[in-house]
Order: C-alpha cells, then sequence, then structure tokens
C-alpha cells in the first residue's frame, strides 16, 4: 500500500542550547507598580548580579499609543493592574540569589519573584479573592502574613 512508507512519528524541533541557558537565569517580576523606574529596580538587582537584559508586560496604553511609547512616556491607566517584569542575570546563581526579593516591599508593593520556569500557581494552595478594588493585594498580604502564611 502507499501509505505504508510513511513515518508517524512526531520529531519535536531541535532544543536551542543558548536559550534553555537563557531561561535557567531569567526571573518573573510581579506586581510592580504602574509608575516604578526601570532605573531604579536595575540598581536593586544588581546587588545580586548583572542583569543582561530586562523587558516589561502587562503595559496597558492610555490611548492607541503602542506599549513601548506609553511605558517611556509613562503614559499607562490610572487603575493599572501591576506591571511584571523578566530579567535575564549573567549567571543561573545569581539569577537564583535574587528570589531574595520575593515578598520584598518595593515603592510600596510586594514584589513576587520567582523563576521563569518555575512552577508558580499550585491549585491546591491557593485562595480566591475577587472582586477587589485595584490596590488591595497589599492588604490581603499583610494580613496573611499576620496568620502565619
Amino acid at each position: 500500500m502507499a501509505g505504508d512508507d510513511f513515518d508517524a512519528s512526531v520529531s519535536s524541533p531541535p532544543i536551542n542550547e543558548p536559550e534553555i541557558n537563557r531561561n535557567l537565569r531569567t526571573i518573573y517580576i510581579g506586581n510592580l507598580p504602574v509608575d516604578f523606574n526601570k532605573k531604579k529596580l536595575v540598581k536593586v538587582l544588581k546587588q545580586y548580579g548583572k542583569v543582561e537584559k530586562m523587558w516589561t508586560r502587562g503595559a496597558k496604553p492610555l490611548s492607541a499609543l503602542p506599549k513601548k511609547i506609553a511605558l517611556i512616556k509613562s503614559k499607562l491607566h490610572d487603575k493599572h493592574p501591576p506591571l511584571m517584569v523578566h530579567a535575564v542575570f549573567e549567571t543561573i546563581a545569581e539569577a537564583h540569589n535574587s528570589l531574595k526579593l520575593n515578598g520584598e516591599l518595593y515603592e510600596g508593593c510586594r514584589l513576587r519573584v520567582t523563576m521563569v520556569q518555575e512552577k508558580i500557581f499550585d491549585s491546591r494552595k491557593g485562595v480566591f479573592a475577587g472582586n477587589l478594588p485595584f490596590g488591595e493585594l497589599n492588604c490581603i498580604y499583610d494580613s496573611l502574613i499576620r496568620c502565619g502564611v
């Protein structure tokens, strides 16, 4: 039969070694204030090692501006949810060392710092707190710390 020569196995694309290495050196920083200063954040991160690259995620422009320009000109919504940043360190050890920032207060917001490839959420250990106005997350965090979480 003509179809017998067909190999049905699916081959995955070759893994790019530098990309894997970069992911191991990349951290996620969440819950940043909308008006955060990138240079100040780099200064904080320099305590843990050299930052090769850093980019912002989750920006919501005030108007029809492109996100990059809205970030540069600080033209973001006032009621914008917290911003996220990815930072690539020079070494894996520096990236792991920077995880000490997790839960630290930065410009009035509690930072969430994890490795990019780390599983962030376990649904069995989560609590849903809905219908909250923006900016109330820090109050919840402070209450949970008093409870020993």
